[in-house]
């Protein structure tokens, strides 16, 4: 699998053996500078593995209230636990809301991709 990154938060992988890392690569935030190259990363994702793309609404949900969602830590907890991809949308989503209330001050996607 080749990605980019544009601005947004690394993507996160969960191997099979339980590792998380983060898959950082370079470039500015789209639409900053004109036509700057931005740097691939491949990474072959391996039977058991889990990988989770988001952009920043999702870390920075609740970041104005108590219950911050701001630790990536807690996001890789649900990587670790959720037994499919859309187990893992819905209870971010779940636990999104419940730091956010109704109103998300941020765009929020995520994509969850599961290797069998």
């Amino acid at each position: 699998l080749v990605h980019a990154n544009a601005g947004h938060n690394a993507p996160l992988l969960r191997r099979a053996g339980g590792d998380v890392e983060e898959l950082w690569t370079t470039g500015p935030a789209l639409g900053i500078i004109a036509g700057p190259p931005f740097g691939e990363r491949q990474v072959v994702l391996a039977p058991g593995d889990r990988r989770l793309l988001f952009t920043d609404g999702l870390p920075e949900a609740g970041a104005d209230r108590t219950l911050a969602f701001d630790n990536e830590s807690r996001i890789a907890t649900h990587l670790h636990t959720a037994a499919t991809p859309h187990v893992l949308l819905d209870a971010l989503a779940a636990e999104v809301t419940a730091v956010s209330g109704a109103a998300l001050h941020d765009d929020l996607t995520m994509l969850a991709l599961y290797r069998e």
